[in-house]
């Protein structure tokens, strides 16, 4: 009877060790799917390029976008005083204008209001963290940022800085560059333009 003690005992470790193997495996196994369900849901809350509405508007407006840290803003606030007058509406509308208002993952275009993906797009294709100061950034009808502004824009110097713009001149000029939006040469910026970012024009 003694004689079978260690070859029972062997077996016994081995049944034992590959139990412990195989509760590791399935161990390893249940920890991996958390990591995966993980990376998926990190990889939904990245803004999608496609998600970026602006994207929708090139070559038919030209999208004033403001991103603020809060609706209370004073940056906002006074944007939308400026923008809400009746002159400044009717130059809005006559310059193939339309606003984006961001806060946080609220967003809208106008008055319709976009989703939090969309939101984060915008942001994102237009380098603004959520908590980053109020800024103002008038885009071209090619895409491309005209102006970027922590802080207000004037009235004057918004609509002025887009009449300066290739595509607000008169289509028969004789000069190339008036019909190709993409061309920095053909931008001539106002004089009276305080701190005006030329990035992508």
């Amino acid at each position: 009877m003694m004689t079978g003690w260690p070859l029972n005992r062997n077996a016994s470790r081995r049944g034992l060790l590959g139990l412990l193997m195989g509760a590791g495996l399935a161990c390893a196994a249940s920890l991996a799917v958390p990591d995966a369900a993980a990376a998926s849901s990190t990889s939904a809350r990245s803004p999608s390029q496609d998600a970026n509405p602006l994207l929708a508007e090139r070559w038919k407006t030209r999208p004033l976008v403001i991103v603020a840290p809060s609706a209370t803003d004073p940056t906002l606030v006074r944007m939308q005083d400026i923008l809400q007058t009746p002159a400044n509406q009717a130059a809005f509308k006559e310059r193939e204008m339309v606003l984006y208002v961001v806060v946080g993952d609220r967003a809208r275009r106008d008055d319709a209001w976009l989703s939090a993906e969309q939101a984060r797009a915008i942001r994102s294709a237009m380098d603004v963290s959520a908590n980053a100061p109020a800024t103002v950034l008038l885009v071209g009808m090619d895409g491309g940022v005209k102006m970027r502004e922590e802080g207000v824009i004037d009235a004057r110097t918004l609509f002025g800085t887009i009449d300066q713009m290739p595509m607000r001149q008169p289509r028969g000029s004789n000069d190339p560059g008036s019909r190709d939006p993409g061309s920095p040469q053909s931008f001539n910026p106002v004089s009276d333009v305080p701190h005006n970012d030329k990035k992508g024009v």
